[in-house]
């Protein structure tokens, strides 16, 4: 299978720096050389009342699109995230896949004003 360009989205309310840094450290274990955007505070959405802390981060990869969704919600819960947690309105790591080769996931993020900030940063790094 070919190699395809990824982008991941990483979003944190509850121990923000850790858990972005914890994720980032396992994300470049298992996908190799990763590079991410500086992280940035972005207003809370939907039912959470906290500042998240959000960051991108880009690398390539032959697995499938669902084996690296699979791989990110196994990072998360290696964070310390879990349903319960989220009930609480507390994000430890949310870790999305936006991007798989030319096909964009998670749609409504890309609408999202913090989502253009971060690429525009990415894109700047490259």
């Amino acid at each position: 299978m070919l190699e395809s360009t990824i982008i991941i989205a990483l979003g944190s309310n509850c121990g923000s720096g850790e858990s972005i840094e914890k994720a980032k450290s396992i994300i470049k274990e298992k996908f190799g050389e990763a590079r991410f955007t500086p992280s940035i505070k972005t207003e809370p959405i939907g039912n959470f009342d906290t500042y998240f802390t959000n960051c991108i981060g880009t690398f390539t990869s032959c697995l499938s699109a669902d084996e690296i969704t699979k791989t990110l919600k196994s990072i998360e819960m290696e964070c310390g995230d879990d349903k319960a947690i989220r009930e609480k309105g507390r994000v430890v790591l949310d870790a999305d896949l936006l991007l798989y080769g030319e096909k964009r996931c998670h749609v409504q993020d890309w609408n999202r004003p913090y989502i253009h900030t971060l690429l525009e940063m990415l894109n700047k790094r490259m």
